[in-house]
């Protein structure tokens, strides 16, 4: 937690320079939370602090004033959808996590199975599904967040 609110909280203190404080976010800090949701399962309650840390500090010195819950929402999209990309560490974990599994099961299944020789066509096969699994996992994130869009609006 001393360390969510270190990394945040400097940010923070940034008052005269909120845009500072929000590219160190989104181009950063919340880049090394996405690593660890996607390698990590059954761990969203942990990321609560963080949460705490983004809803009481953070967004309050981005827009100069505390979010409600259904504004909070709408700052977790994308920038595409009407939003700011804030997402919400808590409800984003263990769905990183899972879209993880689904881009690298192909890769995965090749590395249990100890193949040393791949064949140039199971090698093609393998980077289509490797794509594929990857434009299924985009398409399903955007589902998600128009969902997410349609419930706030």
């Amino acid at each position: 937690q001393r360390r969510v609110r270190g990394e945040v909280g400097i940010r923070c203190t940034l008052q005269s320079e909120p845009q500072t404080a929000y590219a160190a976010f989104s181009v950063g800090l919340s880049k090394r939370w996405l690593f660890t949701m996607r390698t990590t399962s059954g761990i969203s309650e942990l990321f609560a602090p963080l949460e705490e840390v983004i809803n009481s500090s953070f967004i309050p010195t981005i827009i100069s004033r505390h979010a409600t819950p259904s504004q909070r929402d709408v700052f977790a999209l994308p920038a595409r959808d009407g939003g700011v990309g804030v997402f919400n560490p808590i409800l984003t974990s263990e769905l990183e996590y899972e879209r993880s599994l689904a881009a690298t099961a192909p890769l995965s299944k090749v590395i249990h199975e100890q193949v040393t020789n791949i064949e140039p066509a199971r090698a093609l096969a393998l980077a289509k599904e490797l794509v594929s699994a990857k434009q299924s996992m985009i398409a399903a994130k955007r589902t998600h967040e128009k969902n997410i869009a349609k419930n706030t609006v």
